[in-house]
């Protein structure tokens, strides 16, 4: 399921839509912290840094 938002977060940041790419993206962190997945953790981390500095 965190893949799946992860996922989904890519797609709607392609569209444009960066409010909705976030929403999915912190779902996505909640679950992976939920079962300690360390790297994926920081993949999803380094990209709602990168979503939230665009955002600017």
């Amino acid at each position: 399921m965190a893949n799946a938002y992860g996922n989904l977060g890519v797609v709607y940041k392609t569209r444009g839509d960066l409010d909705r790419a976030e929403e999915l993206w912190v779902k996505s962190l909640g679950l992976f912290k939920e079962v300690g997945a360390a790297r994926a953790i920081g993949y999803v981390e380094r990209d709602l840094t990168d979503l939230r500095a665009r955002k600017k």
